[in-house]
């Protein structure tokens, strides 16, 4: 699959193609697994924008993808989570030529998070290029749920550690264990980072 870079939001104030985007559905591999689009009410209840970004928020089209929202996947080491998102991407959006980047580690170590944006098909109708922003997190290692009380007291030993590495200047320690990571949100867009659902975390 080969695809030009998304855009940014600034890229759209300028973008040229006269269309009414609240009612083009896209032309691409991805469209019947889409839900309905976000209104732009919808997408500045996201952290990514403000509301001076209306105007040019009128020509964002971003879709849920519906597939992967909800979905896990299980993985023994932060290493395998490329390997392990392109082998979802596969297993529920199948037929599609995915390269997902293959370093989510740094989010994953600090927060339990995974969240990135990668090429998807270009809408052929617009010319168009998509992504594919994805954002998950880490629910449980070891059999240890991290929304439970021995979830929490992991996450404060682990607070620790990371601490410690941090003030010593050495990398932030792998995450390893049998751990399950569920898909939160995934938006299909003409942008790269809609940020649909997904927190501040810097």
């Amino acid at each position: 699959m080969k695809s030009e870079p998304p855009l940014r939001l600034s890229d759209l104030k300028a973008d040229p193609v006269d269309l009414d985007y609240g009612n083009t559905i896209p032309d691409s591999p991805l469209r019947c697994y889409l839900g309905k689009q976000y209104s732009v009410d919808e997408l500045l209840q996201s952290e990514s924008f403000e509301e001076t970004d209306r105007e040019p928020l009128k020509r964002v089209r971003a879709y849920p993808v519906m597939p992967l929202i909800n979905a896990s996947f299980q993985i023994k080491s932060d290493n395998e989570l490329g390997a392990a998102i392109k082998a979802l991407l596969n297993e529920k959006l199948p037929g599609i030529e995915w390269r997902p980047k293959e370093d989510w580690q740094g989010p994953f170590r600090k927060y339990y998070i995974v969240h990135g944006s990668i090429p998807a098909p270009p809408d052929m109708r617009t010319g168009q290029p998509m992504a594919l922003e994805i954002f998950g997190e880490l629910v449980a290692i070891d059999n240890i749920m991290l929304d439970s009380p021995a979830g929490h007291e992991w996450i404060r030993k682990r607070r620790m550690a990371l601490s410690q590495a941090e003030h010593f200047d050495h990398p932030l320690p792998d995450l390893t264990g049998d751990m399950v990571v569920a898909i939160k949100n995934a938006t299909y867009a003409n942008i790269m980072y809609p940020g649909i659902g997904v927190p501040v975390y810097l």
